[in-house]
């Protein structure tokens, strides 16, 4: 079988094709450049979220080799390190898919940091997926371990 590669002008097509996909006014402001199946993108976008999606859409595209993802998060006036920690508790304690006080954040330079352990993978998708919709958040490490299920073999 032979792979023949994609010109880097179709790819951009591909790509631009799929990130108007995703919906929302923000991937007019997301800019695409292609040189030997690595893709860059540029600009700046609302939400964490908004960014994390133009990424993963962006691997998904056929042809693709790498991502260099250099978009950015614009701020809020309320989205300093002390607001955004405040919120993500908030946030954490209303999620009725995240147990009540099993995760700690940390937040540094609008980065929230996730520490903790939980029973369920889906839970620490869903902690994830709340702390991404904060304004102002501009990446998340999810450090949330999920606990082994032990099988009773007596």
């Amino acid at each position: 079988m032979t792979f023949t590669q994609r010109s880097d002008h179709d790819l951009k097509i591909d790509v631009i094709d799929e990130l108007s996909r995703l919906g929302g006014g923000n991937v007019d402001h997301i800019g695409v450049a292609v040189t030997a199946g690595v893709v860059t993108l540029t600009g700046r976008v609302d939400s964490y979220r908004e960014r994390y999606s133009a990424e993963q859409a962006v691997l998904g595209v056929r042809g693709v080799t790498a991502v260099a993802e250099e978009i950015s998060v614009r701020g809020t006036p309320e989205s300093d390190d002390t607001t955004i920690a405040r919120t993500a508790n908030r946030t954490l304690a209303e999620a009725f898919d995240v147990p009540e006080g099993s995760i700690q954040v940390l937040v540094k330079n609008q980065v929230v940091t996730l520490n903790g352990s939980l029973r369920w993978q889906y839970q620490r998708q869903a902690a994830e997926r709340a702390i991404g919709c904060i304004p102002g958040v501009h990446g998340i490490h999810n450090n949330v371990s999920v606990a082994e299920d032990t099988v009773d073999t007596s």
